[in-house]
């Protein structure tokens, strides 16, 4: 798959994590499992740029209110430019508009100091 192809089941993770409009802890763990699992979606878009986001986060071992935000914001970026884009997007997502970058709340987290353990 070329880098310049969108990844449609990475559009479909982005999409459930969005869905409700909150970003937690744990989605956030959960997409950094996903890419780490397949290169090939490390290597395309949105994965190579949110592989390189989500690598910064945990490389300093804290995942912080501000870094949370700022996840929230690129997702909901990703969202926007596969919609102007014309990219296919899951069926969920035709049953509103694309999110603004300011619609995805971060529930309020303490700082998390990365042990290898998520429970």
């Amino acid at each position: 798959m070329s880098t310049n192809t969108p990844h449609t089941g990475t559009l479909e993770e982005i999409q459930r994590i969005t869905d409700d409009e909150i970003l937690t802890e744990r989605e956030v763990w959960d997409l950094a499992d996903y890419l780490n699992e397949d290169e090939e979606v490390r290597t395309a878009w949105p994965g190579k740029v949110l592989f390189g986001i989500l690598r910064e986060v945990f490389e300093g071992g804290v995942l912080t209110n501000e870094e949370m935000q700022r996840l929230a914001e690129v997702l909901s970026e990703v969202e926007h430019q596969a919609a102007e884009a014309k990219q296919p997007v899951p069926a969920e997502s035709a049953k509103g508009p694309t999110l603004s970058m300011d619609a995805i709340k971060v529930d309020s987290i303490q700082h998390i100091v990365s042990t290898g353990s998520r429970e």
